[in-house]
């Protein structure tokens, strides 16, 4: 199976970031993530390799985007949670228990790194060390910059619960709906989210932005499949949205 690698009894994806962005990752040439047992079955390896797609794709997506002012709260936050998770780590995975609650994205300046917090980012995050140095030169800092002063603040303190994303409502309809996990309801979710983009509930404005995303979706899908295609498409995706609206104050 393609980018698919066995290594003992698990398997692993791993694919070469594009040349153009080798210098935004760093040393590492190639994005590896666990895939699981080697001993699962081929439909069970076929949706691990999808999801890990995906987070391959997104990454090298955000890695593209030139201006990181652009960037979103929930982009940022999004980066951060998938290279932790590539690293086999979590928030506050390295958080002192004396730590404060305070958990926010990583801002430039707002953070003074002591002895003990180099230390810990050197075992969750070596990047860690190049972006801190970057800042003190006072350097332009690349999205994957950010995503590591991100994935490191979560690494190092105590986790909060996070806010509410548009994409997780997904998870309370399917629950609700009976579907399998990784199902081709589930990749026709993921389709309009990456039209849509993602964002949190409380955004001002939200409704208006599904609206767009809606017509969006249904142009980019009507150059590519069947208006009868497109209608299956949208009865699971605005039954997902309707299913929400009282948790996103939609009308």
């Amino acid at each position: 199976m393609k980018y698919c690698r066995r290594v003992n009894d698990n398997r692993f994806f791993q694919r070469d970031w594009p040349t153009n962005l080798r210098e935004t990752f760093g040393s590492r040439k190639q994005f590896s993530q666990s895939l699981g047992s080697a001993d699962q079955t081929e439909a069970q390896l076929l949706t691990a390799r999808d999801e890990a797609l995906s987070v391959f794709d997104e990454r090298v997506r955000l890695a593209r985007v030139s201006d990181v002012t652009t960037l979103t709260v929930v982009e940022i936050d999004h980066m951060s949670d998938l290279l932790l998770a590539s690293r086999g780590s979590k928030a506050g995975a390295f958080a002192h228990p004396d730590e404060d609650d305070d958990v926010r994205l990583f801002k430039p300046k707002e953070k003074t790194l002591d002895a003990m917090n180099l230390f810990q980012a050197a075992e969750a995050l070596p990047e860690m060390l190049v972006v801190a140095n970057k800042e003190n030169m006072e350097e332009k800092l690349t999205t994957h910059d950010l995503a590591i002063g991100e994935a490191w603040m979560k690494a190092v303190s105590k986790p909060k619960p996070r806010l509410r994303r548009l994409s997780d409502i997904w998870t309370g309809f399917s629950n609700h709906k009976g579907y399998n996990d990784g199902g081709s309801q589930y990749k026709t979710w993921q389709q309009f989210m990456r039209v849509m983009g993602d964002c949190l509930i409380s955004k001002v404005g939200i409704e208006g932005k599904i609206r767009e995303a809606i017509n969006a979706y249904r142009d980019l899908r009507l150059q590519m499949v069947s208006i009868s295609t497109v209608k299956r498409d949208f009865s699971d995706i605005l039954s997902c949205l309707n299913y929400s609206s009282a948790d996103m104050s939609l009308g």
